[in-house]
């Protein structure tokens, strides 16, 4: 067999493994899709966060023994709400003691 007709072979099954019907099928891609059926499109703004920040995350989800997408979720729902209507204690204002300038050291 020529090794020409070896790699048509092999591009044939790639083709049919990966073939957009049939992994829309898959048993996996189901388990995957989300309950509402609102599938992520990429078009959608998605930010990525910092390392630290998604290993903090993920530690305190893990403590909470809740997911990581959860705990995000109402994370930044917090977040927007604080913005969105702050509290008397977040807008008022810090009384201050008048400033003094350090007095020099005596001798």
């Amino acid at each position: 067999m020529p090794c020409g007709s070896a790699q048509a072979v092999n591009a044939n099954a790639e083709a049919r493994l990966f073939n957009p019907a049939r992994l829309a099928r898959s048993p996996i891609n189901q388990k995957l899709k989300p309950k509402g059926g609102i599938m992520a499109r990429s078009r959608h703004y998605s930010p990525q966060l910092d390392r630290p920040l998604i290993t903090a995350l993920y530690h305190a989800a893990k403590a909470r023994r809740i997911p990581m997408t959860r705990l995000a979720s109402s994370l930044v729902r917090e977040g927007l709400e604080r913005i969105a209507d702050p509290t008397s204690s977040e807008t008022a204002f810090v009384r201050e003691e008048p400033f003094t300038p350090p007095q020099p050291a005596q001798k």
